[in-house]
């Protein structure tokens, strides 16, 4: 039996990684992610004085490899989707580019980030250990009930609720849709699969499993070695209903991308030129100099 402190990694990683993707947005959150990290921790593990060292210190070394390697990839790639939208280059190829590009981002910071967590799991106790656990359920809990209320009510108000929550946050990037627009995003606003539950489901899955590779797990090593292909390949734990759901928005999302893409006016490239912009300036700022 190994000890069973690793079982803090996955939020660990969760909180690092959000946090660091978010600081390309948000200079604040970026030069103050150290008390951001230990903000969120506090619902789930209270670090004891060494352990604060130790995760400061790895902390320092991802931003830091963060500001210098990753930032200046991701003004550059904010650069393409600028130029493709300047130039009306809006096809379904450099969608799905732009998309793989994202999620590369994502990969190169898992694989970064990961094996130092998996390093620093064994300095928590089991009482941190339970605490955490025990708040993770809570949580799963509260979106459980909080979806199952939601769900409870008539089917057509669930989906204008959802439409107008995903039209609004449109309406930031691009402007105000004029009919022919709207009726665009209806449409594929339909052809969406509500999957919260699945991803629910999945989430707690993934939980357990994690759980019996740790209280499962021969030796240090071993435990290691699956934590690590947990924490940088979960996909497989989705479940086929949820891998095929997922797939079939993520297109529905592509498609909708492009015929907006086809019917934006003047005015609404240059909004959506202006969004990007700020993204791209909130990089520069973080930049080394």
């Amino acid at each position: 039996m190994v000890h069973r402190g690793r079982k803090v990694t996955p939020y660990f990683l969760s909180v690092a990684l959000a946090l660091l993707l978010v600081g390309c947005s948000t200079q604040f959150t970026y030069n103050n992610l150290n008390w951001l990290v230990y903000w969120y921790l506090d619902d789930y593990v209270e670090l004891t004085s060494e352990q604060k060292k130790v995760f400061e210190q790895k902390l320092y070394a991802w931003q830091l490899w963060h500001r210098y390697t990753e930032l200046p990839r991701y003004q550059a790639h904010l650069d393409e989707i600028m130029n493709d939208v300047s130039q009306g280059n809006v096809t379904l190829a450099r969608i799905e580019a732009h998309h793989q590009a994202m999620f590369d981002h994502w990969q190169r910071l898992k694989q970064k980030v990961v094996p130092d967590l998996v390093a620093m799991a064994p300095m928590l106790s089991q009482g941190q250990v339970s605490h955490l656990f025990e708040a993770l359920a809570d949580k799963n809990k509260q979106q459980r009930e909080e979806l199952a209320e939601l769900q409870s009510k008539p089917s057509e108000q669930q989906r204008q609720q959802l439409f107008d929550k995903r039209l609004e946050y449109l309406n930031e990037w691009v402007g105000k849709l004029d009919a022919q627009q709207r009726s665009l995003f209806s449409q594929a606003d339909q052809a969406y699969f509500d999957n919260r539950l699945l991803w629910l489901e999945y989430r707690t899955r993934y939980q357990q499993r994690l759980q019996h590779v740790f209280s499962s797990a021969a030796d240090a090593d071993e435990l290691q070695a699956q934590l690590s292909e947990l924490l940088l390949q979960p996909e497989p734990y989705r479940g086929e209903p949820l891998q095929q759901q997922h797939a079939h928005n993520l297109a529905v999302f592509h498609q909708l991308l492009f015929d907006l893409g086809q019917t934006l006016t003047a005015k609404q490239r240059r909004h959506l030129i202006g969004e990007i912009e700020q993204y791209r300036d909130d990089i520069k700022a973080l930049l080394p100099n």
